[in-house]
């Protein structure tokens, strides 16, 4: 009895081992993540030069402002696209409104940079609403919007279906027993409205305009083509206009703070404000419209639709049809290999970051796990001109300390790095919701057994997780076809994308030759939205 006491004794000191050595492997995982981001604090204490006073003199009010004022506006133009479509479309019943659930969400298919050259075509003198117009005997049906307000317009029409998404599922499962409550007070109409949803919805609605924000900030592709300076078009500027990398680095933490203090006061709202929810009701069927209360809804919201996903996918397929398509063909069998190529690397790497942090999260369930967990998230919530920035210093610090020239600037595999250190949070989400539904009783049962870390994750983990996976690659490499100002400022010498080529060519003003691989980036955005419809409606 006592050998075999010392020998289940011996047993579990061997497994504790084990899964310390789990834990270190992923503090140094995301220690090695969040890496290039601590390179870029170095840069501070290095001598200023001639570029940044004159940048801080003349440019640096203007990215200030126009920054502050684009994520005001957008901010503000979402939240009343996007709620009162939810509204709309989920508290009433007229000709379409079970398809505008999903079509409404479509727009998020499309990328900022494409939507910006888009209505820029559509709108311009020699555009389709100006030929519209001469045939209908109007010579003067064309909108300049080259300007700042028209930019926040434009960014709104795409970037709405996140406050739509936040907004539906509250008004459709989460808080329906509230206004169902309030409605058999009386409540009803406009006071229903503002003394009851909108209080409910304040929390996701931030939530949602955070996330707003976030791809305002990381845009680059449409505030370039407008002309509007920001703090993404000032790094830019500095980095390759300027050939000023300290300039660049101090625009890209002046970002970076403004997105960590945006981070924490949308968590201390969330905290604030939080709303408990009750238990949930079966949903209750929406109010039937008719007449013209139907037909002023119906307008409304089809023609957001229209505009916001319809017009941009028309537009582009008639741009197509100038093309010359054989070329432009040919180019995209190199275009979609190269974003192929890309994009399954980077799954690859990412999924196993973030399988390894999750499952150590869920091998050893403590507080430094959970902020473990958590860390690899944070390269989501900063723009890619300030990742690109931190992994261009890391990757130059080392080829410099081994004296091998340019072995790791501007290579394929820091392209893959900054990709990982950039969507690592996007695959970590998909794997938490997975083992939220365990709720941990599977690895308690598996330990107790005596199994090792290495058997419960080949048995256990990787076998229950197969849905969280599929969905985590799936988002991992939408999210990095798209992405253009990582990839356009660490891609190797003669390396397009989709996303790089799209916009050369329609910063060239080329738009013809930028329609086929701006469409097929678009139709890629559409899987994670079909797989969002799916998510929201078993909501």
């Amino acid at each position: 009895m006592k050998q075999a006491g010392t020998k289940n004794t011996s047993q579990k000191r061997f497994l504790l081992d084990q899964r310390q050595w789990w834990l270190l492997a992923t503090i140094v995982a995301v220690l090695v993540l969040l890496s290039p981001i601590l390179c870029l604090f170095p840069e501070l204490f290095k001598p200023l030069g001639s570029a940044w006073n004159n940048l801080k003199e003349t440019v640096l009010p203007a990215y200030i402002s126009n920054t502050l004022i684009l994520i005001a506006g957008v901010g503000l133009g979402t939240v009343l696209l996007g709620l009162s479509s939810a509204y709309l479309t989920s508290m009433y019943r007229f000709p379409g409104a079970r398809f505008l659930r999903f079509g409404l969400l479509l727009p998020l298919a499309i990328p900022s940079y494409i939507a910006a050259y888009v209505f820029s075509g559509v709108t311009e003198y020699s555009g389709p609403l100006h030929l519209i117009g001469r045939g209908l005997g109007q010579n003067d049906w064309h909108v300049n919007i080259m300007h700042l307000p028209g930019l926040i317009v434009v960014l709104s029409l795409v970037l709405y279906p996140y406050i739509f998404a936040t907004a539906r599922v509250s008004l459709e499962s989460r808080y329906n027993s509230y206004i169902e409550n309030a409605r058999s007070l009386g409540l009803k109409g406009t006071s229903l409205l503002l003394k009851v949803i909108l209080p409910l919805l304040r929390p996701a609605l931030i939530g949602g305009v955070f996330l707003v924000i976030m791809e305002v900030l990381n845009d680059y592709g449409a505030m370039k083509y407008f002309g509007i300076t920001t703090f993404t078009t000032g790094i830019f500027t500095a980095w390759f206009s300027m050939n000023d990398l300290n300039s660049a680095v101090r625009l890209a933490l002046m970002l970076f703070v403004l997105v960590a203090l945006l981070s924490y006061l949308e968590n201390w709202f969330s905290r604030k404000h939080k709303v408990t929810e009750s238990t949930r009701s079966k949903k209750s069927a929406p109010k039937k419209l008719t007449g013209v209360p139907a037909i002023l809804a119906g307008i409304y919201t089809w023609g957001l639709f229209i505009i916001a996903f319809i017009t941009p996918v028309a537009y582009l397929a008639w741009r197509f049809t100038l093309a010359e398509h054989g070329r432009a063909i040919d180019e995209w069998f190199t275009l979609g290999r190269n974003s192929l190529l890309s994009g399954l690397a980077g799954v690859a790497l990412i999924l196993l970051i973030a399988l390894l942090t999750q499952f150590t999260q869920q091998l050893i369930r403590s507080k430094l796990s959970r902020v473990i967990g958590r860390s690899i998230s944070i390269g989501y919530t900063i723009p890619g001109a300030i990742i690109a920035i931190g992994v261009l210093l890391l990757s130059s610090g080392i080829d410099h300390a081994i004296g091998q020239g340019l072995l790791l600037t501007g290579s394929f595999g820091m392209l893959i790095f900054a990709y990982t250190v950039r969507f690592s949070g996007v695959a970590y989400q998909p794997l938490q919701a997975e083992a939220e539904k365990r709720n941990g009783k599977l690895f308690e049962a598996a330990q107790s057994l005596g199994k090792s870390p290495w058997s419960v994750l080949k048995k256990v983990y990787l076998p229950v997780s197969t849905n969280g996976i599929l969905l985590a690659a799936t988002l991992v490499f939408i999210d990095i076809t798209k992405e253009l100002p990582l990839t356009l400022i660490l891609r190797p010498f003669n390396f397009s994308t989709f996303a790089t080529k799209a916009f050369e060519y329609a910063d060239d003003e080329l738009l013809s030759k930028a329609a086929l691989p701006a469409l097929s980036i678009v139709l890629l955005g559409m899987i994670p939205v079909l797989l969002l419809h799916r998510t929201l409606r078993a909501k």
